[in-house]
């Protein structure tokens, strides 16, 4: 496959997933050096990256990847379920700099976490996995599940961004929210992403 096959393999946020399947270190280790090796302003550490396929962990993740005041099932973004689950955040020992406490440094960090989690999902989808993205999380929560495997870390950072990635459920349409294998619903898209390109010569 060609990567624009690739990059409209991602297109779609997969919200189903074969969960007790698992996916082999080596296609992980893939992943997470395709999305760290990716260029950074200045090839300055903007973003840290943690990755989980611990499925109590994902599981906990998803009961709190939504709106706090939304606790209907359908609204809880299942993409969060996928046999792997990739979480970016400021880098908290590069945050303690005062060059990133200013707009611009806060900007450069979330552009660089999305060519890295772009990355992430194309080499996904290479190595033939699906995806899905989440910015919509309870932030709070999520720190305080991940605090025993990290400590303080998340207390003065931000958590950005979610993906994630793995084998989806072949009964079940790629928007269809599939909990455990059973169908719970279907969230459709609010646009179609219409972008538009202009050649300047």
């Amino acid at each position: 496959m060609s990567v624009l096959e690739f990059a409209k393999k991602v297109n779609p946020c997969q919200r189903n997933w074969l969960e007790n399947e698992t996916i082999p270190q080596e296609d992980i280790d893939y992943i997470i050096e395709a999305s760290t090796s990716m260029p950074t302003k200045q090839a300055l550490p903007y973003y840290s990256l943690a990755y989980t396929t611990d499925r109590k962990t994902i599981n906990s993740i998803f009961d709190v990847a939504n709106n706090p005041n939304d606790s209907e099932t359908l609204r809880k973004n299942a993409q969060v379920r996928a046999n792997l689950l990739m979480i970016w955040f400021d880098n908290q020992d590069y945050d303690s700099s005062t060059t990133m406490k200013t707009q611009e440094a806060i900007d450069d960090t979330i552009m660089s976490i999305g060519i890295a989690s772009g990355a992430a999902a194309l080499a996904g989808a290479e190595k033939g996995y699906s995806t899905g993205f989440c910015k919509c999380f309870q932030e709070t929560a999520i720190k305080k599940i991940l605090q025993p495997y990290t400590g303080k870390i998340y207390k003065k950072t931000r958590i950005r961004l979610l993906l994630g990635i793995g084998l989806p459920d072949p009964n079940l349409d790629t928007r269809n929210i599939g909990i455990n294998g059973e169908y719970c619903g279907t969230k459709h898209p609010k646009g179609f992403a219409n972008i538009k390109s202009f050649n300047l010569q």
